[in-house]
């Protein structure tokens, strides 16, 4: 029984490729000719490019279906910069106008239609400037400028356009991590810094210079001295953000922590990553230079020297040059008895009040605050 149906079914699927076939007409001389020149031109476009490897496309599709199994089905063609300059190679300003009107359709369901990534529509505003566009596109722009200003309003693309535009080769530099990860696609930095102004004016204004400036995902650090030495010799503060700072602390150990207490402390502060976007600059070394106490072991002829841990703080207005705060701030005191449990290596217990950070951010922050008023 299960093998009368099994082969009923063969049998009806069979008749209906042989209808679906019957009655499609068959190519003319001409057409075939065609569709062997675009898939020449398409495999030759492919190579130029830097694509090695062998697609499945096919002589008999046309210039268009074979497009679509590439954006659809092929794993290797995968390179966003390589398929935006395929297209613009092949000059199928059709096939990108598809691409970019397909990501603002909400009912986009069909697989067969193209569908381009954030990347790809990023690597066309790039691109498309220097193709020749035919008259008969001259809108395609503008659309492009509406994707593009769709995928750089997500995420952190925004961010590294405003670095690249504003300073340069910043990011890898302070952020490696962030530059190049995923937010900053492989190769996209250095073209965009060597495009010309216009191409760069146009990424700018797609951005909201406010969202970077409050984009809690910016990338931050805590400089060394040497580091905000050269930063700011190479990014002078061109562009300073109202209560914009950056924190210098020669302290490998913790150089890595969130610069953002004085942000916590504050309404107007904001830490920035560039020096050309920074009013101040907050300069902290901590010391073991302050003599405490001795202390004897119990029962021992073992003795113990405490030094109190130093917070010396220099803050500078760098736009004006003056320096607002220069203060040194010992630590609180240890309690009378300290025992070997409580000591970590600088004579200091690690209890609660009696700790390493026990300093007042928000006062230092009020000072850069009322500075500005």
């Amino acid at each position: 029984m299960k093998r009368g149906i099994i082969l009923l079914l063969l049998a009806l699927a069979i008749t209906a490729l042989v209808i679906t076939s019957c009655s499609q007409e068959p190519l003319s001389e001409t057409e075939l000719q065609k569709r062997a020149e675009d898939y020449a031109l398409l495999v030759e476009a492919l190579q130029s490019v830097g694509y090695t490897d062998g697609f499945r496309l096919r002589e008999s599709r046309s210039m268009e279906d074979n497009l679509r199994r590439l954006w659809s089905r092929e794993d290797s063609f995968a390179d966003p910069r390589k398929n935006m300059e395929l297209l613009i190679l092949l000059g199928n300003f059709d096939f990108m106008a598809e691409g970019l009107q397909s990501r603002a359709s909400k009912n986009n369901t069909s697989l067969r239609e193209a569908r381009f990534s954030d990347e790809e529509v990023l690597w066309l505003m790039l691109l498309l400037p220097d193709a020749d566009l035919p008259e008969i596109h001259d809108g395609l722009p503008d659309v492009l400028a509406e994707c593009g200003a769709a995928v750089l309003s997500s995420g952190n693309h925004c961010i590294w356009v405003y670095f690249e535009k504003t300073s340069p080769g910043l990011l890898e530099r302070v952020h490696s991590s962030f530059y190049f990860g995923h937010n900053v696609p492989a190769g996209m930095a250095e073209v965009f810094r060597n495009a010309s102004h216009d191409v760069q004016h146009q990424f700018m204004q797609t951005i909201d210079v406010e969202k970077v400036r409050q984009n809690l995902f910016r990338p931050t650090s805590i400089l060394t001295y040497t580091e905000a030495q050269e930063l700011l010799r190479d990014f002078p503060p061109t562009d300073p953000w109202e209560g914009g700072y950056i924190r210098v602390k020669d302290d490998e150990e913790k150089r890595w922590l969130s610069p953002r207490e004085y942000e916590n402390k504050s309404d107007v502060l904001v830490a920035v990553t560039s020096p050309a976007n920074a009013r101040f600059v907050v300069y902290e070394d901590y010391t073991q230079r302050e003599f405490y106490a001795t202390y004897v072991w119990d029962n021992s002829d073992r003795c113990l020297d405490v030094y109190l841990v130093v917070l010396h703080v220099r803050i500078v207005d760098l736009v004006t040059g003056e320096e607002i705060l220069n203060e040194s701030v010992p630590s609180d005191t240890p309690p009378d008895e300290i025992s070997f449990a409580s000591y970590y290596g600088i004579g200091l217990p690690r209890d609660g009040k009696h700790y390493r950070y026990d300093f007042t951010y928000d006062r230092y922050a009020a000072v850069m605050e009322v500075h500005l008023k």
